[in-house]
């Protein structure tokens, strides 16, 4: 992993590796074709002109909606996951103001905390955390009559569901920006 400096600011690029994403990969491979054959199936039963599912059954006419409509969403998120074990990349980006991560094929919601890189195994995570000490010339260990920094204005930390520490938006900016959005 390379740390370089950048004109956005301190830049690193985080990939997949390892067999373990092959095996997952080629699970999902197989799930998603038992998916699209289901979708087939149950697709073509609603499109097919066929007056004893449609008229004289709704209850299986509405069933088969709604199984085709959650089997679909399941199928978008499994083919997703294969396409992130693939084919993904994070790009962590440090500056004096910011630190921007840049997902490819990931989705960031605004009401759920989530990792900086999936990407990583423990030794990267190490590298990286002492190259960009290097580069920022961060000191390993706080001096003893220095109070530890608490989060800028704006964020709070919190206890994440996995009990890690976490910091995120201050709750009652995020309510106001999703009000204005």
């Amino acid at each position: 992993m390379a740390l370089e400096r950048t004109a956005e600011g301190l830049e690193t690029t985080l990939r997949p590796k390892g067999v373990a994403r092959f095996i997952a990969a080629f699970f999902l491979s197989i799930w998603l074709c038992g998916w699209a054959v289901g979708e087939t199936f149950v697709v073509y039963a609603l499109m097919k002109d066929t007056p004893a599912l449609n008229a004289r059954r709704p209850l299986v006419t509405a069933f088969l909606v709604v199984w085709a409509s959650f089997w679909t969403l399941g199928g978008l998120l499994a083919l997703r996951e294969w396409l992130r074990l693939m084919w993904s990349e994070d790009r962590i980006v440090v500056d004096p103001e910011a630190l921007r991560i840049h997902r490819r094929l990931l989705a960031q919601t605004s009401g759920k905390t989530i990792e900086i890189t999936a990407l990583a195994d423990r030794v990267s995570c190490k590298a990286l955390e002492r190259k960009l000490s290097e580069a920022l010339g961060l000191s390993g260990a706080p001096a003893d009559d220095v109070t530890p920094a608490g989060p800028p204005e704006g964020w709070t930390e919190i206890v994440d569901a996995d009990g890690r520490l976490a910091v995120v938006q201050d709750p009652a900016i995020r309510a106001k920006h999703a009000k204005i959005a």
